[in-house]
Parts: C-alpha cells; sequence; structure tokens
C-alpha cells in the first residue's frame, strides 16, 4: 500500500484515537516531525466526507446589523463674501460597537474639511455616511467647498438632501441687498437684517432655494381699522296668517348700516313674541334678549366687516284669540323706530273682513313677492304699509244656513192582512257632513217594532209627541259620510170589507230634504188594490210591474217635512 500525508485537519481528527496509543515520550514535537500514518483508503474516503458535512453545517456569521442613527443636522449657509460658504454640524450616535455607515445626507456638495480630522467620511448609495465604531454621540463639522452665488433666474444657490433627522433646520446670513430666497414653489423665506432660518422636514427631502428680487415681497397690509358701531334702517316685507290660538309671522327685512363697521345690529321684536327663528347669510351669531318689559332684542354679528346691506329671515308667533274683532299686527323694528318701514300682507281667511287705515285688497298672491307663495297657501291678501304697528278690525261674515244631511234613499215597503194590521219596513241612506240628531215621526197609533242604524240595531231617544232621534256620527275633517238606517212598525187600520172599500196609509214624517221615495203596498192576494192620485201625494210608478193586482208601487220625488200618505180602494176579485 502506498503512503499517503494526511492534510492538518485530518491530522487533527486522528489525534484522539491514533495518536493515544503512542507513548508520551514519543508525542514530544521533535519525535513527531518524521512521523507517518497509514490507514487504507476506504477509513480516508470516510473520514473526508465526514468532515466536508462539518463544514457545510457550519452557520455563516452574519453582518452586524447598523444600531446608530442621526440625531441632529444643522447647516449653515453665509453669501456675506460673494460665495455661498456652506457649513453644517452633524451629531450622531452608534450602540453596536462595531464599525457601520451612518446617513448624514446627500451626496452632491463637495467637502472640504471635517472636523475631527479623524473622522472617516464616505459615500455610498448616493449618501455621504460617517463611518465609525465608536460607541455613543458623535459631533462631526463639515465644510464644503464654496460655490458661485447665482443671483438671477430659477437656478439654485443652494441644493442639496437632507437625510431623516428629528432636529433639522437652516440658517442663511449675508443674502445680498434687494434679494430674498424662496422655494422653488415659489414660498418666500421672511428675511430680516439680511438673514433667514428654516427648519427643515423631520422625515428629510431635497432643499433648493433660489434668489429673486425683494420687490416681490408680498406687501403688508395695513392693519384695519377697528370695528366702529352702525346706525342701521329696516324695510320689512311681513306675511301674518291666523294659526290656531296664535298669529303667525312670517318676515323678510332687509337692513342697511348708514355708517360703521356694519358687523353688528340689534333687532328689537314685538311683546311676548315667541318661537323666534332667524336666518341671514355671513351671520357669525346671534342671541336673543328677553327685557323687562316683554319685548325682545336680537343681537347679530357678522363675519365679513363692510357690508353696509344685510338680508334676514325671520319668524316668530305672538297670542291671538280666536275670532278677536282686533288684530295689532307687530313688525320687528330697529332701535330708532322711525328707520323701520313695514308692508304687511295679511292672509285673507273664509268668511272674515278686516277694515282698518290704509288698508289695500283683495291682493291675489301674483302681485306680492315670490317668497309669500313658499310660505303660505292663500289665494288673496290685504295689504297695509306702515311703520312697526298697524291695527285692524275684523268682522265675521254671516254664512247661508245649507242643508246638514239630505236623504238620498228612501224605499219603504208596507204589507196589510185581512183583519187590518199592517207591517211596514223601511230603509234610509242619509247623508251627512256632520254629527246630528235625526228626526222622525211614525203615523198615529203605530209601534216601532226594530231599529238599525248601520246594521247595529239601536234604540232611538224618544221625544215629546211621538218624535223619536238617532245619532248621526261624523269626524271632524272627514267628508260627507253617508249612514244606513232601517227600521219596522206596525199599524192597526180595520178589518177589511168583504167586498171592497178604501183606507189610508202614512208614511214617517222627518224634517230633512229627500231626494226620492220609493213605497210598495201590498194587499191580500183575494183584493184587487187601485190608487187614488186625488186623494194622496204620491204618484204611481212609472216603472213599477202590474202584474200583481193587489200590490201598488209608488213614488216622490223632492220632498222635505212633508208626510207621504195614500189613499187605497179595494175590491173582492171577480166582482164586477
Amino acid at each position: 500500500m502506498r503512503p499517503l500525508l494526511f492534510p492538518s485537519f485530518i491530522v487533527a481528527i486522528l489525534s484522539g484515537s491514533l495518536l493515544t496509543q503512542i507513548p508520551l515520550s514519543a508525542q514530544e514535537p521533535s519525535a513527531l516531525d518524521k512521523a507517518e500514518v497509514r490507514i487504507p483508503y476506504l477509513e480516508l474516503k470516510k473520514l473526508w466526507d465526514a468532515s466536508q458535512a462539518v463544514n457545510l453545517t457550519k452557520p455563516a456569521t452574519p453582518e452586524p446589523t447598523p444600531v446608530g442613527a442621526l440625531l441632529s443636522a444643522i447647516y449653515h449657509a453665509d453669501l456675506s463674501s460673494g460665495q455661498v460658504v456652506m457649513e453644517a454640524e452633524f451629531k450622531a450616535e452608534s450602540f453596536g460597537g462595531h464599525w457601520e455607515k451612518l446617513p448624514l445626507m446627500g451626496a452632491g456638495l463637495a467637502v472640504a474639511s471635517v472636523e475631527p480630522a479623524d473622522a472617516r467620511l464616505i459615500i455610498e448609495n448616493d449618501q455621504l455616511c460617517l463611518l465609525t465604531k465608536q460607541n455613543g454621540a458623535s459631533t462631526v463639522k463639515v465644510r464644503f467647498v464654496e460655490t458661485p452665488i447665482l443671483s438671477t433666474g430659477e437656478v439654485p444657490f443652494l441644493r442639496f438632501i437632507s437625510v431623516p433627522s428629528a432636529v433639522a433646520s437652516l440658517e442663511i446670513k449675508g443674502l445680498p441687498k434687494d434679494r430674498l430666497a424662496k422655494h422653488r414653489d415659489g414660498s418666500v423665506l421672511p428675511v430680516r437684517d439680511g438673514s433667514t432660518s428654516l427648519g427643515l422636514p423631520a422625515k428629510g427631502g431635497e432643499i433648493a432655494l433660489v434668489l429673486a428680487d425683494v420687490k416681490m415681497l408680498p406687501k403688508e397690509e395695513p392693519p384695519p381699522a377697528p370695528p366702529q358701531p352702525s346706525e342701521w334702517s329696516l324695510q320689512n316685507e311681513v306675511l301674518v296668517f291666523q294659526d290656531e290660538a296664535a298669529l303667525s309671522y312670517r318676515i323678510r327685512a332687509h337692513a342697511m348700516a348708514l355708517n360703521g363697521s356694519a358687523l353688528e345690529a340689534t333687532v328689537i321684536l314685538p311683546l311676548n313674541a315667541r318661537d323666534t327663528k332667524l336666518e341671514g347669510a355671513d351671520l357669525t351669531d346671534w342671541k336673543m334678549l328677553r327685557k323687562p318689559d316683554g319685548t325682545s332684542e336680537l343681537h347679530l354679528r357678522w363675519n365679513t366687516r363692510d357690508v353696509m346691506e344685510r338680508d334676514l329671515k325671520i319668524s316668530y308667533a305672538v297670542q291671538q284669540l280666536p275670532l278677536a274683532p282686533d288684530w295689532e299686527l307687530k313688525a320687528p323694528s330697529v332701535v330708532d323706530a322711525e328707520r323701520t318701514k313695514t308692508l304687511f300682507m295679511v292672509q285673507l281667511p273664509p268668511g272674515l273682513e278686516f277694515s282698518g287705515s290704509n288698508l289695500q285688497g283683495p291682493v291675489p298672491i301674483a302681485k306680492l313677492s315670490r317668497w309669500v307663495a313658499e310660505e303660505s297657501k292663500g289665494l288673496e291678501f290685504a295689504t297695509l304699509a306702515g311703520s312697526t304697528n298697524a291695527s285692524l278690525q275684523s268682522r265675521l261674515l254671516p254664512r247661508m244656513e245649507t242643508a246638514v244631511a239630505v236623504v238620498t234613499k228612501s224605499d219603504y215597503t208596507t204589507k196589510l192582512v185581512s183583519d187590518g194590521s199592517a207591517l211596514t219596513e223601511a230603509t234610509l241612506e242619509i247623508q251627512h257632513d256632520d254629527a246630528l240628531r235625526w228626526a222622525f215621526t211614525l203615523p198615529e197609533k203605530s209601534e216601532l217594532l226594530k231599529c238599525f242604524i248601520n246594521d247595529i240595531a239601536i234604540k232611538p231617544i224618544a221625544r215629546e209627541k211621538g218624535v223619536m232621534e238617532i245619532p248621526l256620527d261624523h269626524s271632524v275633517g272627514q267628508k260627507s259620510k253617508t249612514s244606513r238606517i232601517s227600521f219596522s212598525y206596525t199599524a192597526a187600520k180595520g178589518r177589511l170589507e168583504a167586498v171592497e172599500g178604501d183606507f189610508a196609509l202614512e208614511l214617517p214624517l222627518t224634517p230633512l230634504f229627500i231626494h226620492e221615495i220609493n213605497w210598495s203596498i201590498e194587499i191580500p192576494g183575494s183584493y184587487e188594490a187601485s190608487f187614488s192620485e186625488a186623494a194622496s201625494n204620491m204618484e204611481l210608478s212609472t216603472g213599477a210591474e202590474r202584474g200583481q193586482a193587489n200590490a201598488l208601487h209608488l213614488s216622490k220625488k223632492l220632498c222635505r217635512n212633508e208626510r207621504p200618505q195614500a189613499q187605497i180602494f179595494y175590491k173582492k176579485r171577480g166582482i164586477e
């Protein structure tokens, strides 16, 4: 077998096993200089593979993570020499204790010198960085190469990129006379005695400044004169209408300032005005103060001064008894009531008439301002021009009486038997606008059997002289209602004659107007019935069937407070 020389790392592996068999005296360095180890090839390959596996599984040493930070960056630029002399002072701190690169600013400006002199500055990723392994704070002052001042145009005389820093500022001094510094976006830096300073964004970014003519500085406006109180005049258009137990006012007021700053005004409301609302353009604030005499003052304040004309929308209500004979109209006013002019527009309630000095009307709504139609549903108005107050007298106009109810349907059926007993059944429909008690009177010697209203059994109210009343209900505000009434009654007319005879029949009496009465009369089938028009106030129905000789169909149209009656003749069938 050919002898092999092992590398040192293999010898190190074998040293724990093979060398232990060598006597201690032989382990001296001089004794091992020429030592040789002979092993089979397969054993060598196993040792080689084991060493390669150890190298592959050994973790790589990670690079240290930067843990430093830039604490502050203060820049100074001096233009007094005719050149841009730029300096910067950076404060940074490292916490890792190993070499790391701390960004200071963007690369671009050429560095002339640095303090301390041993500070290491490098450029990486377009940034000027401090290379340090000092654990703790470090202060570095950098002076940059001077550059010429570009005093005209839009080319920046100073341009650099700051990196994120909690504290960052720029100070510029020695600006040329009649020149100012501004950002490229046009915002001007405030200049005082040729110097200016500004805070830089904490997140960093590009700083680019140009020089411009000082004439471009915005001229400072002189401070406005202190507000002056104003005297006001007021022109009112006042819409008045009655609403339950109050007079409601809707007002469009045009206020004009005669002098002053037109920022504040006082408007006086009528005595005991309530539910006050106010709207106006540019109003900043308004307050209402109640005075001991019951009047109210509206203290108004606007945002924009020297607007000498203002428009207001005011609304309020004043207590008023229903059907009061006098209407005392009251408009808002300014402190000097003589400077208030008002046009009152009174909505004319139905059935009410007004009178008063200088009163005009009725005036159609189309003749009034357009806003009146938005606030009122009335069609006619009475108008009155005045100052702050006006007085009107009202009179309730008499109304024509109309029928409280009418009978639209009236059907009766009377059946007579041989012993003279009669049964009458009635069905009526009464149309009424209000609740009322319908009164009716049965014929003499009649007895009421049943009575229903809308299919509900009732007992009529008994009055004197046989008058009976049935209450008909009606909800306020609803349209006309129709009530259906049905009743029946009996009466005795005496036994019918064996051969022929006659008898009189009557229907109930009611004071209501009746459109039409339909009356069907039936006698026993062994008799024939005939009708005497001369002794009756009814007529034979023109459309009645004539198939039954013992039945009559009568009618009467358009009657009121009249008792329908008929004289009936009869005779035995088969007798000529």
